[in-house]
């Protein structure tokens, strides 16, 4: 149920589809990108960073890490477990503390902004929505703090959805590249969404674009 959100269940998943389908047949009537529909592309390429090393020992991970390094990526998250008081956490370590691919709306996201207990804010296109995700942005900018969106195992129309988002966010650090899934989920697209590691095009047609 963590990935469903502790305040507004799954009807914000089915809200956050169909608000990416109403931005797509925005873009599709007007024959524009949805990035030009949210006021304009401040990037057309966008950095990516590696989810997780999914390997049980640290060995291993460094391995896996170094393989990573040579197909181009530059930056991993680490998975490092379940961590409570966030905002002590966040005043004690140089390495930004990110929070919010469980949230699903701006209301959730400043009960930790107001605590500031987050350096970087991480909220997933899929569960947020093109909208909300643009309002969470804004909120995160009003504050200094870089916005990172997330990308969890969402098909490859919700990777598009969070690549033309990402274009539009004014302080976007980087965007999450999922290995497995940005495979298997581009298999339902027409026009593929070309990258990887080391980044990804904002798809140019309308709408979507894919």
């Amino acid at each position: 149920m963590r990935e469903r959100g502790h305040l507004v269940g799954h009807q914000a998943d089915a809200l956050a589809a169909v608000d990416i389908a109403l931005w797509d047949v925005a873009g599709r009537l007007t024959g524009r990108p949805v990035s030009a529909l949210l006021g304009g592309a401040f990037r057309t390429e966008i950095p990516v960073y590696v989810s997780g090393l999914p390997r049980p020992t640290n060995e291993e991970r460094a391995a896996l890490a170094m393989e990573w390094v040579e197909r181009g990526a530059t930056r991993v998250k680490l998975h490092l477990g379940h961590v409570e008081g966030h905002r002590d956490l966040a005043r004690r370590v140089d390495l930004p503390i990110a929070i919010g691919e469980t949230l699903r709306n701006r209301y959730e996201l400043t009960h930790w902004l107001d605590r500031r207990a987050t350096g970087l804010v991480q909220p997933d296109v899929g569960r947020t929505g093109i909208t909300e995700l643009m309002a969470m942005g804004e909120l995160a900018a009003a504050r200094h703090l870089p916005v990172a969106p997330h990308h969890s195992t969402g098909l490859g129309v919700v990777l598009a959805a969070g690549l033309h988002a990402s274009a539009a966010l004014s302080d976007l650090a980087f965007f999450e590249f999922q290995p497995t899934s940005h495979e298997v989920g581009g298999r339902v697209l027409t026009t593929p969404i070309t990258g990887g590691a080391t980044g990804f095009a904002v798809p140019s047609g309308p709408g979507l674009g894919v």
